[in-house]
């Protein structure tokens, strides 16, 4: 089941939310904003996750090629993705967060939340890896307590990148904003590197794991 928590910190490591959280953090109203936009991304995050165990948990049989085929599938889309991130990334100047980012202070709480539900549960990067985390978890065909204690652990993980921004700002909020001020500069610059690593890894994952069961 440890190859479902591979994908689980590509959804924690994802570079728009926590840019997104980070901004929210460093404007108005911190703690109300961050706090809904947390709490929007953890629905996000869960209510994937939940449906998606659940799909491939009940619609799984004895033929392997019902997951082999996915495993394939996501496989070469995820080496693709990190190729085409990779091949696509700025050297001559560092990343720039969108535009958009700069209406952050306009948010409602409500809106917040709504953005950060979006964010996880209509991000097709978030899809497939929480798929591809399902996927796992019907290969290793635990028990029922086992895919909801590796479901927890999955949603855990995938909403630290979040929560943690979030706890740091809420316990030291005087000394949390150059961090996250740091943090959000090196992770905009760096986000085609990280992706790409955590993309080629669950690619090659997926397809070693498609091509042994053939």
């Amino acid at each position: 089941m440890s190859e479902a928590l591979v994908p689980a910190v590509g959804i924690a490591i994802s570079p728009v939310p926590i840019a997104v959280l980070t901004m929210i953090l460093s404007g108005r109203q911190a703690r109300t904003l961050g706090s809904s936009f947390a709490l929007g991304w953890a629905a996000g995050v869960t209510g994937s996750t939940v449906a998606l165990v659940a799909l491939v948990g009940a619609t799984a049989d004895e033929s392997p090629l019902w997951i082999t085929v996915p495993e394939l599938v996501l496989g070469l889309a995820f080496l693709g993705l990190a190729a085409w991130i990779w091949r696509g990334r700025d050297r001559e100047r560092p990343a720039q967060a969108p535009r958009w980012l700069v209406a952050i202070d306009d948010l409602t709480p409500g809106r917040s939340a709504g953005l950060g539900l979006a964010l996880a549960a209509a991000n097709p990067k978030n899809l497939g890896l929480v798929l591809a985390a399902a996927i796992a978890l019907a290969e290793a065909n635990p028990t029922s307590g086992g895919t909801a204690a590796a479901a927890t652990l999955f949603v855990m993980i995938g909403t630290a990148g979040v929560a943690v921004p979030l706890a740091l700002t809420l316990a030291a909020p005087g000394r949390s904003h150059v961090v996250l001020a740091s943090f959000r500069g090196w992770l905009v610059r760096y986000d085609a590197v990280v992706l790409t690593v955590v993309g080629a890894a669950i690619g090659a994952k997926l397809l070693y794991d498609g091509l042994t069961t053939l």
